[in-house]
C-alpha cells in the first residue's frame, strides 16, 4: 500500500505555488537560502526534522519538516541546493489514513 503523504504534499505545494505565485507585492521577499544552512535552523530553533519528501519535477523537490510540538515548514528545494520556505505554521497534526471502502480503488483505473 502506497503512502498518501507524498501525493498530499505535492498537491499542497502546487496549491500554495498557484495561490501565491502572482500575488507577491513589490519588495516582498521569500525566505530562501542554501538548504545546508536552513536545516540546522529548522532543527535547532524549531525542533523540526524532515518527515516527507516528493518530486515536483526533475529538478525540484518539496520537503515537509515538522516538530513534535506542532510547528511545520514546507520547503521547495532545487538540485543546486537552494531552498525556499513556501509556508510555515503551527498546530501540525498527523491524521490516520482514510479507511478504504470494499472494492473502492480496485474499480477505478
Amino acid at each position: 500500500m502506497k503512502s498518501f503523504w507524498p501525493i498530499l504534499i505535492v498537491a499542497l505545494a502546487a496549491l500554495f505555488i498557484g495561490l501565491f505565485a502572482g500575488q507577491r507585492e513589490a519588495g516582498a521577499q521569500m525566505a530562501c537560502g542554501q538548504r545546508a544552512d536552513m536545516l540546522p535552523v529548522l532543527q535547532d530553533k524549531y525542533g523540526e526534522i524532515q518527515r516527507s519528501v516528493g518530486l515536483v519535477n526533475p529538478v525540484t523537490a518539496v520537503e515537509l519538516f515538522f516538530s513534535s510540538g506542532g510547528s511545520f515548514t514546507l520547503l521547495l528545494t532545487n538540485v543546486q541546493g537552494q531552498s525556499c520556505v513556501m509556508i510555515s505554521g503551527t498546530q501540525w497534526q498527523d491524521v490516520p489514513p482514510p479507511q478504504r471502502l470494499p472494492g473502492g480503488d480496485q474499480n477505478r483505473r
